[in-house]
């Protein structure tokens, strides 16, 4: 099943049930969300281990922006989840 990020609650959700899933089996598995928005920052360390903040990186132009983006919230990453 794909997990993605259509709703915000129903992600959020969706995450969970999978992180729990994974954390269940018992093995180190990292767990990387594919956001593409800035608002799983502040709750993207309960859920997985990186979350997407922007979308790729297409030239310097999009390596700005999402530089941009992540430097106000750098205060959500740290040792076991970051920002992506």
């Amino acid at each position: 099943r794909k997990v993605d990020s259509g709703h915000q609650d129903v992600a959020f959700a969706d995450y969970a049930r999978m992180r729990d899933a994974l954390n269940a089996t018992g093995r180190p598995i990292y767990f990387s969300l594919c956001g593409w928005y800035p608002f799983y920052s502040p709750v993207g360390n309960t859920l997985g281990n990186s979350w997407r903040i922007w979308g790729d990186v297409n030239g310097w132009g999009s390596v700005y922006t999402a530089a941009q983006v992540n430097a106000k919230l750098f205060p959500s990453a740290g040792p076991g989840g970051w920002n992506d």
